[in-house]
């Protein structure tokens, strides 16, 4: 009978202590920050930058252009002021970094521009955004991004959405969702007209038979066209061309002239012929790398027609667009 009692009293003392342990746990579990959005958890992804930027060397560090993001919240603050303390903790994938020092540009972001951090270093650190005191409060939080310069050649650039990433208070409990982010940096007043030149203005054909046209044969002349940034250009350039001529295309293909030839201009490089007003990317261009674009005129004799005697020409513009 007493050994009885004695093992019931042990187990009311461990149901005790239990309840004493949950009961400390409820208390602490309220300690921190909640919050809920108004609107949505966070603001559209988009954030369109312009890299204001003149002619000539930029050293690293140099700000080009910044932006921010705000979000607005109701939250309530409890517990002591570390509690209270809102993180950031960056999830930016290594993808996407590489590709924003690959563009030239180191990005920064900060809140209330303080605290600062930088997203595209190898491990970037937890940002403190702030803390308020005790109470329920309706906030703006304000994440500023920052491009300055980096290395190699400087380009525009668009990350497309990605996963930048969330917020959390002093006891690490995730507030809202995961913060995606898109950011898109144009490089504006930038670059004067590039350099164009031609490896002959003209591409002649010099004196033809109509024998060289017999049995579908063709006569082929090739031509280049070299693009270079002027030297007060440091920026990488995209570059886009385009063939057009004001009259005598026919099917987008050929440039017709009025003896029964016509003329295909046929890409080297890519062994495709090109088809006049549409636009082709050729890439990035700079002072180090300028553009060489291998080209072929290459005429034939136009279906059901008779070749006439007598000097012919026409002639094609070449449209280069760059950003």
């Amino acid at each position: 009978m007493k050994s009885l009692m004695n093992k019931t009293i042990k187990n009311r003392v461990k149901k005790g202590v239990f309840s004493s342990l949950l009961l400390t746990f409820s208390a602490l579990s309220y300690a921190g920050v909640t919050c809920t959005p108004l609107g949505a958890w966070f603001p559209l992804p988009l954030l369109s930058i312009d890299m204001n930027t003149i002619p000539g060397n930029i050293p690293a560090g140099t700000t080009l252009g910044s932006g921010f993001s705000a979000i607005s919240w109701n939250c309530n603050f409890s517990g002591s002021q570390a509690d209270r303390t809102i993180w950031f903790y960056n999830q930016t994938p290594e993808s996407t970094k590489a590709y924003l020092l690959s563009s030239g540009v180191r990005v920064y972001q900060s809140a209330y521009d303080t605290n600062e951090v930088e997203i595209t270093a190898l491990n970037t650190p937890r940002l403190m955004v702030g803390y308020w005191n005790t109470g329920n409060y309706s906030i703006a939080l304000w994440h500023t991004f920052t491009i300055k310069r980096g290395a190699g050649p400087l380009k525009s650039f668009d990350t497309g959405n990605f996963t930048l990433g969330y917020h959390t208070d002093g006891v690490r409990n995730r507030i809202g969702d995961n913060y995606t982010i898109r950011l898109v940096g144009t490089l504006v007043n930038y670059c004067p007209t590039p350099i164009v030149t031609m490896s002959d203005e003209v591409v002649d054909f010099k004196e033809l038979t109509t024998d060289q046209f017999e049995n579908n044969k063709t006569v082929k002349e090739n031509f280049n066209l070299t693009l270079t940034p002027v030297s007060t250009c440091e920026a990488a350039l995209e570059v886009s061309v385009k063939f057009q001529s004001n009259k005598g295309v026919v099917n987008n293909k050929y440039l017709v002239f009025d003896n029964g030839l016509q003329m295909a201009i046929t890409d080297r490089s890519l062994g495709q012929e090109i088809r006049f007003d549409q636009e082709y990317y050729k890439g990035v261009i700079s002072q180090q790398k300028p553009g060489n674009y291998l080209y072929s005129a290459e005429l034939s004799k136009e279906n059901n027609s008779t070749i006439k005697q007598g000097p012919f020409s026409n002639t094609v513009n070449v449209l280069f667009s760059y950003r």
